[in-house]
């Protein structure tokens, strides 16, 4: 939203993390993301939905007394007069949060993997992300800090670089309107660089 939310300092070659949350408001229907300075290697986005607030669940306790009153004479004649109090109250067991859930989860520069049961997308024009001023590479010979594995090592190590020169540009397109956490997966295979998201 036309702010810098983080200056981001990678690390030893290898080193990659998850950044954020930033939490954006989409009126207009896209996300956009920027780099400026340094080699930002940029992975992957995640883009979770913050929904309406689930309102507190109220519990009821009931509370009832029963006192039967029974007088019996000789002639068998029963009169039977019941008593019953019955009150409930209200208690709230939880406090007022908004529901979160995964929207979409891009894979740029890279086909759709699926990893730890969330489908990632492939990050291109078809899935609605544009990149300018990017460059993709995939250096899949690197180790990775902290270790990953499988497809999310995978999806790592294939990414876009602004090669220090540019200001890269990430635009995600057909974001419906709403409020919206956004994560960024990054890394370097080279040497420690800073970078302004």
């Amino acid at each position: 939203q036309g702010q810098s939310v983080q200056t981001y300092q990678s690390g030893p070659a290898g080193k990659w993390d998850r950044l954020g949350p930033w939490t954006v408001n989409v009126t207009a229907g896209t996300i956009t993301l920027q780099t400026s300075g340094g080699v930002a290697n940029l992975s992957g986005i995640e883009v979770y939905n913050i929904g309406a607030a689930i309102p507190p669940i109220a519990t009821r306790t009931p509370s009832m007394t029963f006192t039967p009153s029974k007088t019996a004479t000789a002639t068998v004649t029963r009169t039977l007069t019941p008593t019953r109090t019955s009150t409930s109250s209200r208690t709230p067991t939880r406090t007022n949060t908004p529901v979160v859930t995964l929207w979409n989860a891009y894979n740029l520069n890279g086909p759709q993997y699926t990893i730890s049961s969330v489908v990632w997308k492939a990050g291109n024009a078809a899935n609605g992300v544009t990149v300018t001023n990017g460059t993709g590479f995939c250096d899949q010979t690197i180790t990775l800090n902290p270790t990953a594995t499988g497809n999310k090592a995978s999806m790592i190590r294939c990414s876009y670089n602004a090669n220090g020169t540019n200001n890269m540009t990430i635009t995600i397109a057909n974001v419906p309107n709403g409020t919206y956490d956004v994560y960024l997966t990054v890394w370097l295979e080279i040497v420690s660089l800073e970078t302004v998201l």
